[in-house]
């Protein structure tokens, strides 16, 4: 089908291309043979083809087809070692095309927010996976040089804190508030972080947590 699916850009392609990427979105989670075989020799010459297409929605489509490739539990250990293996390449190709205007603050907050659910799973591969990219999304969200951006950046840090080791809890969350600190996010982009940030803290239901956030946020009152 896809090869016989011309690269060139017109509404009867596009609306091809949309159909059969949304296709693959839905149906390759599901999919038991999705093996590294199967991605090299499929889904990597789609994604050479599309992932930086002129056209957005193409290329948010391509990056959800990337995404469902995470959410697969059906298919092995080979693929759940892929899986680690794979997680900060795709972590970073989304983040730098969110960076450069070619993937919007919502598709990037599904990118993290999906992705990270699958760290429980793949820290049994990798133990540092959920460290690496937790130093990598602050790096990002620290030399970012746009407010707008550095606030998509820490939300989508703060969605991996439910699955940090309880040990660094407390830490991640400080530098969350130091982010807070050193950068000078306007009213509405602070209370959508700190609504975020509530909404971790009160889903991880720990003293520890709820300690903090009532020790070092309501003091301050930046909640308000």
């Amino acid at each position: 089908i896809w090869n016989g699916l011309p690269i060139r850009s017109n509404k009867p392609n596009d609306a091809k291309r949309l159909f059969l990427l949304n296709y693959m979105e839905r149906t390759l989670p599901e999919f038991p043979h999705l093996t590294p075989p199967f991605i090299r020799g499929v889904i990597k010459p789609m994604e050479f083809s599309y992932i930086d297409s002129e056209d957005l929605e193409v290329r948010e489509s391509m990056h959800l087809v990337l995404l469902s490739l995470f959410q697969n539990s059906v298919s092995g250990d080979n693929l759940i070692a892929w899986q680690a293996q794979h997680y900060h390449e795709y972590i970073t190709l989304a983040t730098d095309h969110f960076l450069q205007g070619k993937l919007s603050e919502a598709q990037l907050a599904i990118v993290y927010q999906r992705m990270s659910s699958r760290l429980p799973l793949l820290q049994a591969v990798d133990r540092h996976l959920t460290r690496n990219t937790l130093h990598y999304t602050y790096l990002k969200t620290l030399n970012c040089p746009h407010t707008d951006q550095q606030k998509a950046l820490l939300l989508s840090l703060i969605y991996q804190i439910p699955f940090v080791n309880r040990i660094f809890l407390l830490e991640w969350f400080n530098t969350c508030k130091e982010l807070m600190s050193k950068i000078k996010f306007d009213g509405a982009q602070n209370k959508k972080i700190l609504e975020a940030l509530w909404k971790v803290v009160s889903s991880i239901k720990t003293d520890d947590a709820l300690k903090w956030w009532y020790g070092n946020i309501i003091p301050t009152k930046s909640y308000l």
